[in-house]
């Protein structure tokens, strides 16, 4: 019995995997892999001897974090390998260390630092001495952030997803990726214009054929809470409420929400103290 870890992501709509002998390697190829296209998924796999895979547990990870393991049963459902355990596996040979610097005397030390100390009071004298400061460039100048344009990526989605705009304003707004699941159960929430149960969605995403293996439950759940938590950090006026149904089932829906700003209380009790109003 041996076993190996594979790693699963999704590029352009299709899903294709690296396998990796060992479980540390699996875990940084995903957590690479997530904070370049938003999420990945790792499994671990039982193989034996003649050469049968069972699956064992998984792992989501989402823009490198790690999720909590999933305890999951079966075989693996087919997938493109990449990369496969040899592709992957680290070369073995002989690692050649570098030879040390000769220590330097006391003397050396001294004279070296001095050296130091003048090379910078002459560039002191001279006023191009620069305070050496932590992300600055040699310019002396910070690298202008890269501003997104919103219109366009709710204009890319709306063309690339065939959604409508509305949905896709929020999509953009809270920042999810959009070839991943939790955009997919987030989707389908909006698209229901309603209160929708988790077990249609289950439904609809097994009848899409877009998921590299049956969609549960959990997996919904999973997805409607870290929207939630996106439309949060991100500041949008969404949450997806949940409420249990007696068979086990949830009962979700999209509902608009009141964003409070640090001061509007300020300002709500000056509008009713009626300051400002002309006499």
């Amino acid at each position: 019995m041996s076993k190996i870890f594979q790693v699963r992501y999704t590029v352009a709509d299709k899903t294709v995997a690296h396998e990796h002998y060992t479980e540390k390697g699996g875990r940084n190829d995903a957590k690479a892999l997530s904070k370049v296209i938003g999420n990945a998924m790792m499994g671990e796999i039982d193989v034996d001897d003649a050469g049968e895979q069972s699956m064992v547990r998984i792992w989501e990870f989402t823009g490198g974090e790690i999720g909590k393991p999933i305890k999951r049963e079966g075989p693996p459902s087919p997938v493109e390998v990449v990369k496969t355990v040899e592709d992957t596996r680290l070369p073995e040979g002989k690692i050649e260390k570098k030879a040390k610097a000769p220590r330097l005397s006391d003397e050396e030390k001294i004279a070296k630092i001095k050296a130091d100390a003048e090379e910078k009071l002459q560039q002191i004298a001279a006023g191009t001495f620069v305070l050496p400061v932590k992300g600055r460039k040699s310019s002396g100048e910070r690298a202008p952030r890269k501003e997104t344009d919103g219109t366009d990526r709710v204009a890319k989605l709306v063309a690339d997803l065939q959604i409508s705009e509305r949905a896709a304003q929020i999509i953009s707004g809270a920042k999810l990726n959009i070839t991943g699941r939790r955009m997919r159960v987030t989707l389908a929430v909006i698209n229901a214009d309603g209160p929708i149960l988790a077990s249609q969605i289950v439904d609809q995403l097994n009848a899409s054929g877009k998921e590299d293996r049956e969609v549960v439950l959990d997996d919904v759940m999973s997805a409607v809470y870290h929207s939630n938590f996106l439309f949060s950090r991100e500041e949008q006026p969404w949450r997806i409420t949940i409420k249990d149904r007696s068979n086990g089932d949830k009962k979700l829906n999209l509902v608009p929400v009141k964003i409070e700003y640090e001061g509007d209380e300020v300002e709500d009790e000056a509008d009713d103290s009626g300051e400002g109003e002309a006499a």
